[in-house]
């Protein structure tokens, strides 16, 4: 198991990479955010899931852990493999497909190439509540926001986003102040998440 590879970067497109390390071309395939922002650069590290088949051995590669985690839930489904997991984060990166996942937002899955209404919704009904018990894991028990200056308990959506956001590996101070300007323009979770993103 290949936890990551760090190594020069010897080829990055057509959705993958080649990282030489030690004198070997590790091929390894990403989405299109990633190879985007490993195009150009001398040396890289990407964290990695080595997917074993009855004819090949396959690694995937991220740039961050958060980036697999949520790939590594994408292929738990039934009838989504690695190919097609890798393209729903091409065309929605992690954070914002979290978000999509947690307010049900099968619209906006939809939208992504090669997903479908039905696939869209057997996501979210299949990984809506991993990552909503994630969120609450995250979340402190006073739920207070002290770094922002506030002393008065936060409501439930900035409380439920500030979660969300530190679930995804956003520092809670950052988040804070991130729901903190947007909950001035939004009220539902789903605006609020979005505009917070926006912010960090």
């Amino acid at each position: 198991m290949y936890a990551y590879i760090i190594g020069k970067v010897t080829y990055a497109s057509l959705g993958a990479v080649v990282l030489e390390n030690n004198g070997i071309g590790y091929q390894i395939f990403c989405s299109a955010k990633t190879v985007a922002a490993i195009s150009g650069a001398k040396e890289a590290k990407l964290h990695t899931y080595l997917h074993v088949k009855e004819d090949a051995f396959v690694l995937y590669g991220f740039l961050t852990e958060e980036e697999r985690a949520i790939f590594m839930k994408l292929i738990s489904i039934s009838g989504i493999g690695p190919k097609m997991s890798l393209q729903i984060l091409s065309g929605m990166d992690e954070k914002t497909l979290a978000i999509s996942i947690v307010t049900g937002d099968s619209k906006a899955l939809s939208k992504i190439k090669g997903v479908g209404k039905k696939t869209a919704e057997r996501i979210i009904l299949e990984l809506r509540e991993s990552i909503n018990a994630e969120q609450t894991e995250a979340m402190e028990a006073e739920g207070k926001s002290v770094d922002s200056g506030r002393c008065e308990p936060l409501s439930e959506v900035e409380k439920d986003t500030i979660s969300l956001l530190q679930s995804l590996g956003v520092p809670k101070a950052k988040a804070e102040k991130a729901v903190a300007t947007a909950i001035k323009e939004a009220s539902s979770l789903e605006d609020v998440a979005r505009l917070a993103l926006k912010n960090l």
